[in-house]
């Protein structure tokens, strides 16, 4: 088999990028192999540059991964593999390939160029996204913040609250984010309630064994719930203390450049926590440009 040969990826071949990418990559890949599509290039058990992308219903696929091994690198093996599932993408009727990625850093300097030379659109912003340091307990708004008023309280997430939670989006006519198979950090992802009326929730995911990622943070709209979201940070944080404190550190947020409330709640209350912030770009391209339209 050439070195350049291009395979299907199977779950096996994905064990096998240990030399590639980081083990929590790799677990999560493992996860999602069955919504995506995935190619490896050379020997499925040493791959030496691995593509993958996640399909929606929306016959919209993302490119979530595309390495290529160092020593391996400059030999169009990425233009080779893209070029393939571009091709698969097509053939199956998906419409639109898109990329979200960190900008600001080593990524955005390699990537952006390489896929505007395939025909991707330039980068642009799209979300805003902030590593923290977790806030110890005694910081004042912590304190002051993180009880409840009476008639609310929160539990932690639970199979029951997903499945209101849908019902809560479609009512707010609202994307529902929440995936059933999602590993979700059971100690700080949380559902509010008002009296045994579910009004929100704060859901988090381990992404690396020090943080974790705040993966959403919503309350239902309403006169009497002004202030309930920096009580359900603040409630998260102390269960963080609580069950986490020795093994998690950081927390991951990412929001919509265009969510003005709850980027100042971040900048506000994380602002002498953060480590850095980075914006997240969007390139994407056109398969069916009629479709797209």
């Amino acid at each position: 088999m050439s070195d350049r040969s291009i395979s299907q990826a199977t779950d096996v071949s994905v064990r096998c990028l240990g030399h590639l990418l980081h083990g929590s990559t790799i677990e999560k890949l493992q996860r999602n192999m069955r919504d995506g599509c995935c190619f490896c290039m050379g020997d499925a058990r040493h791959p030496n540059a691995f593509i993958t992308v996640q399909l929606n219903p929306a016959r919209r696929a993302r490119l979530t991964v595309l390495v290529v091994q160092r020593d391996r690198q400059r030999e169009r093996r990425a233009t080779e593999l893209l070029a393939r599932v571009t091709q698969v993408l097509e053939e199956i009727d998906v419409v639109q390939i898109y990329a979200q990625y960190l900008g600001g850093g080593p990524l955005d300097a390699s990537l952006s160029p390489f896929l505007m030379s395939q025909g991707f659109s330039a980068p642009r912003p799209i979300e805003t996204a902030l590593k923290c340091a977790i806030p110890s307990v005694e910081t004042p708004w912590i304190q002051k913040w993180r009880k409840l008023r009476p008639g609310f309280h929160s539990k932690p997430w639970n199979a029951e609250a997903a499945e209101v939670a849908r019902d809560v989006c479609l009512q707010q006519r609202m994307p529902c984010f929440l995936h059933p198979q999602r590993h979700y950090e059971p100690h700080t992802s949380l559902a509010l309630y008002e009296e045994d009326r579910l009004i929100g929730w704060a859901m988090t995911e381990r992404i690396t064994p020090d943080t974790l990622r705040c993966q959403q943070l919503y309350v239902v709209p309403g006169p009497t719930h002004r202030g309930l979201g920096i009580a359900m940070l603040a409630a998260g944080i102390y269960q963080q203390h609580l069950h986490l404190r020795d093994k998690v550190k950081f927390a991951y947020w990412e929001t919509d450049i265009h969510n003005g409330e709850m980027q100042r709640l971040l900048r506000r209350r994380l602002a002498p926590h953060t480590v850095w912030e980075r914006p997240i770009l969007l390139s994407q391209k056109n398969l069916d440009e009629q479709a797209c339209c």
